[in-house]
């Protein structure tokens, strides 16, 4: 019988996590709802340097990347994804270091869907993905995806 770490040393969980729920980003969530693309860029950058606060989901990703062992092959992965413009990363990124989560790499896509994201990085779990991110999957893709969510 194969041990389960073994197993996800070979293909480790890999889940999705969005900027707003890995982050309290619900102010500049509403800049860019409100006042669009450019004023959010704007706040980006000029909140730089801000330190952004845990949102929602934080505790569950850092208590997630805890069972990865160091010096080894992780047992998860996660992944950030964002609707927002790319100039979120650089902030995220930057606190995701500062927090010493084991973060290394999303996408973000101005506005567009995170479907096809969720396809490319090929994840196990995205549990805050709206279904409409999900619905471009092929059929079983699109049900696994919902059974693991809850929906």
């Amino acid at each position: 019988m194969t041990d389960i770490r073994e197993t996800l040393r070979d293909q480790p969980l890999r889940i999705g996590i969005s900027t707003r729920a890995l982050f309290n980003l619900e102010e500049e969530h509403t800049v860019f709802q409100n006042q669009g693309v450019e004023a959010y860029s704007a706040l980006q950058l000029e909140r730089e340097d801000t330190l952004i606060g845990k949102g929602p989901g934080f505790e569950v990703v850092e208590r997630l990347l805890r069972l990865n062992e160091p010096d080894q092959k992780p047992y998860v992965e996660v992944f950030l994804l964002s609707r927002n413009s790319p100039d979120l990363s650089l902030r995220a990124f930057n606190y995701i270091d500062h927090y010493k989560l084991g973060i290394k790499a999303g996408s973000f896509t101005s506005g567009r869907s995170l479907g096809p994201f969720i396809s490319a990085w090929e994840l196990d779990l995205f549990p805050l993905a709206p279904k409409k991110h999900v619905a471009h999957l092929p059929s079983f893709a699109r049900r696994a995806t919902r059974s693991r969510m809850g929906s």
